[in-house]
């Protein structure tokens, strides 16, 4: 599993992927391809494509909150889904991408209809900080960051 991230080449995989998710995210507009390069040049997140065995399998979508401090997210795509990516891909991503450029927390937003994702956030060892009628916010700190490979 390698993550690398978005390119303009990744565009239109990314908006059929981001669409077939959309009523699992906060925001579930469907966008098209015109959408997406109008968008790119301006986005205030970052992403990450995750790729296993040569094929694009989801992304991540990282927001800084504060120094040292992200707002995460990531998508698989149907196909992938059920096959325990997300559970791997986190804590690579944590260890390979986010510590060595010096963040200390995480912090994620998950529907409360998103039982899949609570369950996985929950297992990576995020805990609820917050909620409202439709979500939980979530964090995990700094200390637990370092054990962020943990219960797999």
């Amino acid at each position: 599993m390698i993550f690398r991230p978005l390119g303009y080449d990744d565009l239109l995989w990314f908006v059929e992927t981001r669409n077939s998710v959309r009523d699992m995210l906060h925001n579930p507009t469907e966008f098209s391809i015109d959408d997406a390069i109008e968008w790119f040049p301006t986005a205030t997140s970052k992403y990450w494509i995750i790729v296993l065995e040569g094929a694009s399998v989801g992304y991540f979508r990282i927001t800084e909150t504060s120094p040292q401090k992200v707002l995460i997210g990531a998508d698989i795509s149907p196909i992938f889904q059920g096959k325990r990516i997300a559970t791997i891909a986190y804590p690579r991503f944590v260890e390979e991408i986010l510590i060595p450029s010096g963040i200390k927390e995480l912090e994620l937003r998950v529907l409360k209809r998103n039982v899949k994702a609570l369950g996985l956030y929950r297992k990576l060892g995020f805990v609820v900080d917050d909620e409202t009628d439709t979500d939980f916010h979530m964090r995990v700190f700094a200390d637990n960051l370092k054990t962020f490979r943990f219960h797999q």
